[in-house]
């Protein structure tokens, strides 16, 4: 009794020599709220006699200072049911070497709470054969966090009766090591519902090996999330089954990421309906093998806003046969920035329908390279707006054979700027029909240098019109050669100008 009434302050400052030296009846007396202020130097004095005379309720007393201060030696000391009596937070002091020392019997006293009281950084130490040791109750006890924690060797050690009995948050909690990690057997044995449990972290860690022997209904339960989360290891894994049983759900949780690591094998698999179903950000994965693989049904059926999001590496891989097969509704969805990574080739694949019906941002976008390899008969089908639309620098890098190839029509539709912005040597080639063409409007553009750069012959197609409407500037531009070389009509006209 005077044991017991003993203040834990008291109790405190036992020495093991002094907490060991106790008599039985001493040590009987004391109570876990004593049990709780004995300290860590002190617990290491406990006799094997006095721990196997400990009570549950000493035992539910003791800290978790003090069950970590227990040795290996005096924890096996402890009968099971001993074991069982110690609190939660008591549990929460066991550690890794406590924990690898556990015998089958101590362990499998545990109980559900005491389980999920267990650290995660010593819960980690559970062996193999202690995993498969652990009853349903234990293992449904453990927390996600602590299936976290588990290493792969103790997850080797779950049967297969035991995957079955994991809980959706259990599942969630593996990593992406831990799933990487499960047998084949472990792996197979998982219901639906379990896959679709498993985070996307745990989903990244699946191999292409474990990826292809996933059931049928595994495979069919995978979410959008979890297809964004797959590894391109996990991606490459999927078969021609699993893609062809793939939803327009699953589909579209392909990421850029995603897309890219498929083989031109896999992509030329989908079916035209699954290829739509595709999202921009998954389109933009597909490199300039894939997008050369797709077959004519699956190009046909990328949609306007698959077209614009088609990565540099996508434009550029469109084979010659696809830019001519592109629909109008296609064509329209290239972005100006697509349209400049275009090859010269590819440019000159486009019918002259397609040219026909690019907007004047397209036309603006094309370079003075791809402009120079348009076709004439691609020329020819420019409109007058679309010819109005270019730029002077753009209509400065039209070769000379394309300037004379100019049709009647876009060659009025040519601005006084458009019409300023010509080479010397472009305006040099002008045919006799279009010289005569030149309206007022367009002689205005006419630049000084242009004006002194026209040959005697080029001089001799102007009418007397053309040269009247002239400005004085522009008259004062002429040679002495040129004026030579005109008709005494076309001087007349001249003196006029400068009337």
């Amino acid at each position: 009794t005077q044991i017991a009434a003993l203040a834990v302050t008291a109790l405190a400052g036992l020495t093991p020599t002094q907490l060991a030296g106790l008599t039985t009846q001493q040590f009987s007396a004391l109570t876990a709220g004593q049990m709780w202020g004995l300290t860590s130097t002190a617990i290491t004095g406990l006799t094997n006699t006095e721990l196997t005379a400990m009570t549950s309720a000493q035992l539910n007393g003791l800290s978790s200072t003090a069950v970590a201060a227990l040795s290996t030696a005096q924890l096996n000391v402890l009968k099971p049911t001993q074991i069982a009596a110690l609190s939660a937070m008591g549990m929460s002091g066991l550690t890794d070497t406590h924990m690898a020392a556990l015998t089958p019997a101590q362990l499998a006293a545990l109980t559900p709470t005491q389980i999920a009281a267990v650290s995660t950084s010593t819960i980690g130490y559970l062996t193999g054969s202690q995993i498969d040791g652990l009853t349903s109750s234990q293992l449904s006890a453990l927390t996600a966090t602590q299936m976290g924690a588990l290493s792969v060797l103790a997850l080797g050690g779950l049967s297969t009766t035991d995957m079955l009995q994991l809980t959706s948050a259990q599942l969630a909690g593996l990593t992406a090591t831990s799933v990487r990690f499960l047998s084949s057997e472990q792996l197979q044995i998982l219901k639906g519902t379990q896959i679709a449990a498993l985070s996307g972290t745990g989903i990244s860690g699946l191999s292409s090996s474990q990826v292809s022997s996933l059931t049928t209904t595994q495979f069919s339960a995978l979410t959008p999330a979890q297809i964004s989360s797959l590894s391109s290891d996990g991606i490459q894994g999927l078969t021609s089954t699993e893609l062809a049983a793939l939803t327009p759900t699953q589909l579209n949780g392909f990421t850029t990421a995603g897309v890219a690591a498929l083989n031109a094998t896999q992509i030329s698999g989908l079916t035209s309906t699954q290829i739509t179903a595709l999202s921009a950000n998954g389109i933009g994965g597909l490199s300039e093998t894939l997008i050369s693989s797709l077959s004519p049904a699956q190009f046909g059926a990328l949609s306007a806003t698959q077209i614009a999001s088609l990565s540099q590496q996508g434009i550029q891989g469109l084979t010659t046969a696809q830019m001519a097969a592109l629909t109008n509704t296609q064509l329209g969805a290239l972005t100006a920035t697509e349209i400049g990574y275009l090859s010269t080739t590819q440019i000159a694949a486009l019918t002259p329908t397609h040219i026909k019906n690019l907007s004047s941002t397209q036309l603006g976008a094309l370079s003075r390279m791809q402009l120079r390899y348009l076709t004439l008969d691609q020329l020819g089908a420019l409109t007058a707006t679309q010819i109005g639309s270019l730029s002077t620098s753009q209509i400065a890098n039209l070769t000379t054979e394309e300037i004379q190839a100019l049709t009647s029509t876009q060659f009025s539709a040519l601005s006084a700027d458009q019409i300023g912005a010509l080479t010397i040597t472009q305006f040099n080639n002008l045919t006799s029909g279009e010289m005569n063409q030149l309206t007022e409007s367009q002689l205005n553009g006419l630049s000084t240098t242009q004006i002194g750069g026209l040959t005697t012959t080029q001089v001799g197609q102007l009418t007397p019109f053309q040269i009247e409407s002239l400005a004085p500037v522009q008259i004062d531009a002429f040679t002495s050669t040129q004026i030579a070389a005109m008709t005494p009509a076309q001087v007349a006209a001249l003196q006029m100008a400068l009337a």
